[in-house]
């Protein structure tokens, strides 16, 4: 997403007059990538807990299974 971002910028950087530089103030691609992967991560984790539960609740894996697909 950022890549393709700073892709574009270089095209708009050669159509601009000479004398006329873009340069980047602050770059967070590294935060956003960060934030990306926790966020992927806990959701993940909070679909396996949620079926853990279920699963034990329920005594079968399969009845665990049928309820966990009905969640989203």
């Amino acid at each position: 997403m950022v890549s393709a971002v700073k892709e574009r910028l270089d095209v708009i950087r050669n159509g601009l007059p000479e004398g006329v530089v873009i340069e980047p103030f602050l770059d967070r691609a590294d935060l956003v990538d960060r934030s990306m992967h926790t966020v992927r991560n806990n959701l993940l984790e909070g679909a396996a807990i949620a079926i853990l539960v279920l699963v034990v609740f329920l005594g079968q894996l399969r009845a665990g299974l049928i309820v966990a697909s009905a969640i989203p």
